[in-house]
């Protein structure tokens, strides 16, 4: 089994215990986005890790860029390295350069009247994370299992700036270009979504992580009746349940980083991503029902943390569409015992 090497998650953990302090997020929550401690991350190639190094990345596995993401949601930064990391991966897989700065996908949608023609890219993308923060945008078309991108510069969109439930940018972006540089990517729609399901998937495992650390030094240090509140058996359940929705979450996600390349891995991803998703309503409400009233003010960590759970819950394809699909393939294996087995 590939394993993360311990220096590599020493130095991940270090950086981002240094860089992400409660004054950063305040002030990201003001719209004042870290761009010196995203500087600091690609110095250190962190923004790029996982990438090819032929097309601006810095190496490494998909399971060692997982790591940083997981970090990213330990410490709820708000940084835009998932954005970032799925424009550049695209790319790179096209062959194409992506100039330096963030970097966000637009994933084409007909039904949303995006355009994708020989020689013209037109239409809306509605609240799209970061946006605002993007140098550069990676227009993403697949059909038929062929995937096309096209890169628009950040002069060639018109934003519509607000922020998401997590205090971070967004924008409504619209683009009407002629003659933008297009490149073909050897990519299925499934090797998309797969990814884009992992890469988010370990966001919200790592904020798991995040809310059962805090919580279990809250109880330890809050006393009432004379005792910590660690000591009330029903306190101790709402950390059981965070406990083990960070674990199963960080476990479903390594195994279905490790399938990439097997005929499994977009079963094991959609099923890592439904785990992750049910274990997020549960960690966020033993969360909040261990903490009580001090969970929900502005001033204390936690509400960093459950916002992006939310937030990055919605991403993407909904629950009933990734049980569609998990159902889909299961009746299709034609062998559902032997496809729960495998677990």
């Amino acid at each position: 089994m590939t394993v993360v090497d311990q220096d590599l998650q020493d130095l991940i953990e270090q950086f981002f215990n240094k860089t992400i302090t409660p004054g950063v997020r305040s002030n990201a929550d003001e719209g004042a986005w870290p761009q010196d401690v995203w500087q600091e991350a690609e110095a250190l190639e962190l923004n790029t890790l996982g990438l090819d190094e032929d097309f601006g990345g810095a190496g490494g596995s998909f399971l060692e860029a997982l790591e940083v993401a997981m970090a990213i949601g330990r410490y709820a930064a708000p940084l835009p390295w998932a954005e970032n990391f799925l424009a550049r991966w695209v790319a790179g897989v096209a062959e194409a350069d992506l100039p330096e700065g963030p970097a966000v996908c637009l994933v084409v949608n007909e039904e949303a009247n995006h355009g994708f023609s020989d020689n013209r890219i037109s239409g809306t993308w509605r609240d799209v994370s970061w946006a605002p923060a993007a140098e550069s945008f990676v227009v993403v078309k697949t059909a038929n299992d062929q995937t096309e991108i096209a890169i628009v510069a950040r002069n060639d969109v018109e934003l519509q700036e607000g922020r998401d439930i997590a205090g971070q940018p967004k924008a409504h972006v619209g683009i009407d270009v002629s003659g933008a540089s297009r490149f073909a990517a050897p990519l299925t729609q499934g090797q998309f979504k797969r990814r884009s399901l992992l890469v988010y998937s370990a966001l919200m495992a790592g904020a798991m992580d995040g809310a059962f650390e805090m919580t279990q030094q809250y109880i330890t240090e809050r006393h009432q009746f004379g005792r910590p509140l660690a000591a009330f058996q029903s306190v101790q359940q709402h950390l059981v349940t965070l406990a083990q929705a960070a674990s199963m979450s960080a476990l479903s996600i390594q195994r279905a980083a490790l399938s990439e390349e097997t005929v499994d891995a977009d079963d094991e991803a959609i099923a890592a991503a439904i785990a992750v998703r049910y274990h997020v309503d549960l960690a966020a409400s033993a969360a909040h029902q261990a903490h009580g009233a001090m969970g929900m003010t502005r001033e204390y960590g936690l509400q960093h943390l459950t916002r992006r759970l939310w937030l990055w819950r919605s991403h993407g394809a909904s629950d009933t569409e990734l049980k569609q699909l998990m159902a889909k393939s299961a009746m299709d294996n034609g062998n559902i015992m032997g496809l729960i087995s495998r677990a």
